[in-house]
């Protein structure tokens, strides 16, 4: 007896074939298109790096700027001044005023710039010295730049900590900086940082005398 093949032998392979190529571009369709949505959302955040402080700043009243941070009522932090990196911004704790913290690269120098209301500066100050007096923080000469106090608050084998405050009372609002800082001796780059700060602070002023446009 002679056994014939079946014919049904290649449409079953080629039906085989059509069913792999269906699933095929079943799952590449499904990956194109999560493909597509991930480059969409990965556009978005792409987009959204302009404004990473945005989600905090809205609650806080800050919003960003080119290569700065400015509150609703003036104030301004830049990103960068003179070597130090704005690390934070700080809330109005305890009526001390808003302001933006700062740190150099090597964590030896932390800087706070805050802005207060008119005529709160000043008493601050004084508090400030009160304490650090009460506490036995040996007081230094101040370099007569702005009115300021430093005190020396710590001491190691290679190097001290510096702790300083100065105040600048512009006309329609106060601003400090305290800085504090480890070294052999009191840095002496320490005016240059005081001098961008408080001319930063005489631009705030300036411009919040201009009127509103």
């Amino acid at each position: 007896m002679i056994i014939k093949k079946s014919n049904n032998t290649r449409p079953n392979c080629w039906q085989r074939i059509q069913l792999t190529v269906s699933h095929f571009l079943l799952a590449l369709g499904i990956f194109m298109a999560l493909n597509l949505i991930a480059s969409h959302a990965l556009a978005d955040e792409r987009a959204s790096e302009g404004v990473l402080y945005r989600p905090y700043d809205l609650r806080s009243g800050w919003r960003k700027q080119l290569n700065a941070l400015t509150h609703f009522n003036g104030m301004s932090c830049p990103d960068w001044l003179l070597g130090l990196e704005r690390v934070a911004i700080l809330p109005d704790n305890r009526h001390l005023g808003i302001g933006c913290k700062y740190e150099s690269n090597d964590a030896n120098l932390l800087a706070i710039f805050r802005q207060h209301n008119k005529g709160d500066a000043l008493p601050m100050m004084a508090t400030l010295t009160q304490n650090y007096a009460q506490s036995g923080f040996k007081a230094l000469a101040d370099n007569k730049l702005y009115k300021g106090i430093t005190f020396i608050t710590g001491h190691s084998k290679t190097s001290s900590t510096y702790e300083s405050l100065w105040i600048f009372e512009g006309s329609t609002n106060d601003y400090s900086l305290w800085v504090a800082q480890r070294a052999p001796v009191f840095p002496q780059e320490t005016d240059k940082i005081l001098q961008a700060f408080f001319d930063r602070a005489k631009l705030i002023d300036t411009k919040s005398r201009q009127p509103q446009q």
